[in-house]
C-alpha cells in the first residue's frame, strides 16, 4: 500500500505532552450533533476519553468547537498540564 500525501495519520506528541484529538458529527436537517474526544501519551495510551451529544448546533464546525471546550475544561482537572490540541 502507498501513502498518499493527504493522508491523515495520527503524530505522535512529544515526550511528556498529552495530545488530544477531537471529532463531530453535524445533521443539518435536525440542527443536532456529537462530538468527542481521546487525550494520548507519547506512548499512545489512552489517558481520558469523553462524549456528548448536541441538541442544537449550527454546523461541523461549531460541533468540533463544542468537542475542544469540553476537553480543555476536563483535562487539567485530571492533572494533564503540557497538552496539545489536534
Amino acid at each position: 500500500m502507498v501513502a498518499r500525501a493527504n493522508d491523515q495519520r495520527w503524530v505522535i506528541p512529544l515526550h511528556d505532552v498529552w495530545k488530544i484529538n477531537v471529532d463531530a458529527a453535524f445533521w443539518e436537517k435536525e440542527a443536532s450533533g456529537v462530538w468527542c474526544f481521546v487525550v494520548r501519551d507519547d506512548e499512545c495510551a489512552a489517558g481520558m476519553a469523553g462524549a456528548g451529544k448536541l441538541a442544537v448546533v449550527t454546523d461541523a464546525v461549531c460541533a468540533e468547537a463544542h468537542a475542544c471546550v469540553a476537553a480543555l475544561q476536563l483535562v487539567p482537572a485530571q492533572g494533564m498540564q503540557n497538552i496539545g490540541l489536534v
